[in-house]
This record gives C-alpha cells, structure tokens and sequence, in this order.
C-alpha cells in the first residue's frame, strides 16, 4: 500500500506517509482504514508526507471525491483539527492546494507546506517523530 500512517499519542498527531504511484483507490482505502482504527482520537493533527509520491493517477474533480468521503463520514476521525500535507512536485502540490480549498468549506484547516521541518511546527509537532 503506498499510504501509511502510524498515530503519535504523546503530540496526538497522525504521522501518514505516501509513496510510489498514488490513486484515488489508495487514498480511499488510507481513510477508510484510519476511520476504523481504535487507536485513533476525534481530537488530533495530521501530517500527510507526500513528498515520497513518484506518480499520481488523480483527476482534480476526483478531489470533491475525497473532500465528500471525508466530510460525510460518520466518524470524525479522519477529519483532523489541522491537516498539514508536504508535496514535492507540481502535480502533488496542484491536487494538494484543491484539497485545501474544498476542505475550508467543511471546516477543517488545511495548508499545503514544500518543507517537512515547518509543517511539523505549524503542527506543533517535533520534526522527525
């Protein structure tokens, strides 16, 4: 699986990590698996590293897809109260700031960082956990 995450209880952040080949299936699956783990609070951060993603098989209106799934989900955990996404190429940066826009009508805070380090401070979390 290309995404994959781990929860950081002591800074209760969402440490998720993406790479390889990137599909809608894939992110889908990320936050179906994530609404479902135990482990997880209502109450966290994320960090969505996608600077590992060499390709990505996205349209931008598959974003209202993700942005739908992630507003009408019953569990309100795969909604972060803020939501840092760290890209490295133009493409992931492009579907990265749609996200960003389509989230703010639903409330979560999202923003679309190029640096890991200053992400995980806007986060208020250490880089490197």
């Amino acid at each position: 699986m290309p995404i994959k995450y781990r929860f950081e209880p002591k800074h209760s952040a969402i440490l998720v990590e993406a790479s390889g080949n990137l599909t809608l299936k894939d992110i889908l699956d990320h936050l179906a698996s994530m609404a479902s783990d135990p482990q997880i609070p209502a109450d966290h951060v994320t960090l969505f590293d996608a600077t590992g993603v060499t390709s990505v098989e996205l349209k931008m209106e598959e974003m209202s897809e993700i942005s739908g799934y992630t507003e009408s989900h019953p569990s309100n955990k795969i909604v972060a109260n803020k939501l840092a996404i760290v890209t490295a190429g133009s493409e992931t940066t492009r579907l990265a700031e749609e996200y960003e826009r389509l989230a703010s009508k639903f409330g979560e805070t999202v923003i679309t960082f190029c640096h890991r380090d200053i992400a995980c401070k806007w986060l208020g979390v250490p880089d490197g956990v």
